[in-house]
């Protein structure tokens, strides 16, 4: 990097550039120190002085200042001359690299930089007033819950530290909404069978989400939102379980008795109810909130997700999902959604959030036509900063059409690992797949196929990777919608693209299940077992289906929607339909596994029914390969719920109606 491309810092002191290092848990050299003393004293002139408090690192791509005061200049760094094998690897933690440029340090962002790590800091912060406002509110619920009380600490106790937590909750703008602190337990200090046992609690699943969501919008019904505030403070810990003791918080109120220990080891507190940090706190916050649902408010707990309840009364029907302390309620009016509100008004402090609009990221978007559409604009909009890709050219699709990833794009040499290693690659891909798992159906085969090369990810998975966010980048507002379909039937459709997988010959299968005209469920996955022929690839792929409808048909149970005929599952291969129904081709199929033919059992019991389609019309097929651009335009508007799916059940067949293929053919339209 030339120096033409580098801004020089006059006056500036090594503390000043590289922050405190009291909240960083990396440990630095004394030779890492001097060589970033030597080289930034050569390049940019700064006379630098070492402490063993004020030397930190750079971070996600920033040169924070000191604290409150942070550097505002960009800064370009040539990591090759500026620090050893060691301090380079330090370098990659803590940076993201774009992968044809070098790495640029640029200013943290305004919220970032207003959020302290210490009351301290806090005090120190221009936002002291909200944060002390904040800090009160917490401080309140602690002692209102008698959540923490204090005592003298018991012989033999060492009790569990804690951390105020500080954070800046944005709107969708990107606005300050609002100043939040926790005063948390230092969990990972806790030790089984000494602070905790069992710690397992459920969070409602995004299939069951997405499902309430195309309900209401074929029902017509209402959606709210409610949080409920520090909810953790609300959990009564099991007797049984072991009692935990916690050091005392700052600025928390104490007995007259107690108060010339302040600051000293002889004062602790009990924790009477659950706290934020503990292992065991979100156990039991659920178990309150489930018996205050079910027992004084006579609701019903679904059977099939834990965290789904429903309740009639007066003719009128309430749905209510929770994720841990997010509620969102459907309702067949406005009355029973307030009446609800009302009645846990009286056990936990709620902070009321209307009409839904924005739920664990996603965005609630309502139309004219009484659809309602899930979106994450926000999230890809962050995402593509992040990585650098917010200026980039837009893609048609997610993925060049007909590229297979493959171990052979791997690094060989070491020196090829080592160039590979700096590129944030899991990062990306878990990022990706946060998207893929919630409204975006149009990457998942592209973020399964990515998925497969975390620990040998070499510079065409890193392209591929890239492609993907700029396919992004031109479909931000996409997302599922649904209502586009009135109808309360579950559809289903079932693909696989045979000997995929150029490493292992495995299948892949794809699959989506469709209610109120958008989808509420997919995968795009890798088979577990060669298949020997398309036919038997389908039939892995059917039975995968298959598992997911008898579930799937449970909730809508749950969900009051009448399932007494069986669930359609569209399917492209005439040999795996037949297959299913009759155990034929006996020579070609001995060697297939008992359990694929569980989809068999499945249509004999009249739980599902399989219904052939067109290769042309299998909306899974998105699922399993990188389409062309045509295919995948004609499909991805029907296949996110955008439109309706009469269209994809005509000049379609009735499995009753289909002739078999003879022994020289596998059957399948796609071949």
């Amino acid at each position: 990097m030339s120096d033409e491309d580098s801004t020089t810092i006059p006056n500036v002191t090594l503390d000043e550039i590289f922050g405190a290092l009291a909240d960083s848990n990396l440990k630095i050299t004394k030779e890492q120190k001097r060589e970033v003393e030597k080289y930034l004293n050569k390049k940019y002139g700064i006379d630098a002085e070492w402490s063993a408090d004020s030397f930190g690192l750079v971070r996600k791509g920033v040169i924070p200042g000191s604290v409150g005061n942070p550097i505002m200049h960009e800064v370009s760094v040539d990591e090759d001359r500026i620090l050893t094998r060691a301090g380079r690897r330090l370098m990659r933690e803590s940076m993201t690299r774009n992968q044809e440029s070098a790495r640029v340090c640029r200013a943290l962002s305004a919220t970032e930089r207003r959020e302290p790590n210490t009351i301290k800091q806090a005090k120190q912060s221009e936002d002291w007033k909200h944060w002390k406002e904040a800090i009160i509110k917490e401080v309140t619920s602690l002692v209102d819950t008698r959540t923490l009380v204090p005592m003298l600490t018991p012989t033999g106790v060492k009790p569990i530290g804690l951390k105020w937590v500080f954070k800046i909750k944005e709107a969708m703008d990107g606005s300050i909404e609002r100043y939040k602190v926790r005063c948390t337990a230092l969990g990972n200090l806790q030790k089984y069978g000494v602070d905790f046992d069992e710690t397992f609690s459920p969070v409602v699943r995004m299939k069951t989400l997405r499902s309430l969501m195309a309900i209401s919008a074929v029902r017509g019904y209402h959606l709210h939102g409610m949080d409920i505030e520090t909810a953790f403070l609300y959990g009564d810990l099991d007797p049984s379980d072991p009692i935990v003791y916690v050091k005392v918080p700052e600025m928390f109120p104490l007995p007259p008795e107690l108060e010339p220990y302040r600051g000293s080891e002889r004062i602790c507190c009990k924790v009477g109810k659950s706290i934020y940090g503990l292992k065991q706190s979100p156990r039991a916050f659920n178990k309150t909130f489930d018996k205050y649902m079910c027992k004084h408010l006579g609701f019903t707990r679904s059977k099939n997700d834990a965290c789904l309840y429903e309740k009639e009364e007066f003719g009128e029907t309430i749905f209510v999902a929770v994720f841990v302390d997010d509620l969102v309620m459907a309702g067949s009016s406005e009355a029973v959604i307030e009446r609800f509100k009302q009645e846990l008004s009286r056990k936990f402090r709620m902070k009321d959030l209307g009409v839904l609009t924005r739920i664990l990221g996603m965005e609630v978007n309502y139309f004219d036509d009484h659809t309602l559409s899930l979106t994450q604009k926000k999230y890809i909009n962050e995402t593509l900063v992040r990585f650098h890709m917010s200026e980039c050219r837009e893609a048609s699709t997610p993925m060049e059409p007909g590229m297979v990833l493959s171990k052979q794009m791997s690094p060989k040499t070491q020196a090829e690992r080592l160039e590979a290693a700096k590129f944030p690659y899991r990062e990306l891909v878990g990022t990706l797949l946060y998207l893929s798992t919630h409204t975006r159906i149009d990457i998942a085969y592209t973020v399964s196929q990515l998925s497969r090369f975390m620990d040998s990810h070499g510079s065409g998975h890193h392209k591929a990777a890239l492609h993907c966010l700029k396919y992004l980048k031109g479909t931000v507002d996409k997302g599922v919608t649904y209502g586009t379909d009135k109808s309360e039937q579950l559809i289903g459709f079932s693909d696989s693209d045979w000997a995929k997988c150029i490493d292992t010959g495995r299948s892949v299968t794809g699959y989506v299940f469709y209610l109120g005209g958008g989808p509420i469920t997919w995968t795009s996955k890798t088979q577990p077992t060669v298949a020997q022929s398309s036919t038997e690839a389908e039939l892995m792929a059917a039975t995968f289906t298959s598992k997911e409808a008898v579930h799937l048909r449970q909730l809508c149970y749950d969900l009051k929607i009448d399932c007494d005929d069986p669930t359609i599952i569209c399917e492209d291969n005439q040999g795996a339909i037949a297959l299913s129904l009759n155990p034929v081709f006996h020579e070609r199929t001995k060697h297939i596994r008992v359990k694929y033919f569980y989809v068999r059992e499945c249509v004999q019991e009249g739980e599902v029914k399989l219904h052939y389609v067109r290769t042309d019309k299998q909306l899974a097929d998105v699922l399993t390969k990188a389409t062309s651009k045509g295919i995948f335009v004609d499909m991805v508007d029907t296949l996110m719920g955008n439109t309706g799916l009469e269209y994809w059940f005509s000049d379609s067949t009735e499995h009753g109606e289909i002739e078999f293929y003879d022994d020289e053919s596998d059957g399948n339209d796609s071949d």
